[in-house]
C-alpha cells in the first residue's frame, strides 16, 4: 500500500490535515511532524522520493512548485552582504 510501513498516528494526521483543508484521503507537508515520519518510515521508494525532491528544493527555482517560493535573489543578496562584511 502507498503508505505501508508508516506509524499509524502518522497516517491518522494525515487524515486530519486533509479533512482540514477540505480534502479526502491524506496531506503530508514539509513539516517536520509530517515529513521526518515519511522518510523515516515509508515503504514505499516513491513516496519518499516525492516528499525528499519536495523539501530538498523549496523556496527554489526547481522542483514540483518551481519558482513559487523562489528566494534565489535574497539568498544572493544575504550572500553578497555577508562577503562584504568578511
Amino acid at each position: 500500500s502507498l503508505l505501508s510501513g508508516l506509524p499509524p498516528s502518522t497516517i491518522e494526521m494525515a487524515e486530519q490535515m486533509a479533512k482540514r483543508e477540505g480534502e479526502e484521503g491524506w496531506l503530508f507537508t514539509l513539516d517536520f511532524p509530517s515529513y521526518m515520519p515519511v522518510m523515516s518510515y515509508a515503504d514505499n521508494r516513491e513516496l519518499r522520493e516525492e516528499m525528499y525532491t519536495a523539501f530538498a528544493t523549496k523556496a527554489s527555482d526547481q522542483g514540483p512548485n518551481a519558482g513559487k517560493w523562489d528566494n534565489t535573489e535574497v539568498m544572493l543578496d544575504i550572500l553578497n552582504l555577508r562577503h562584504q562584511l568578511a
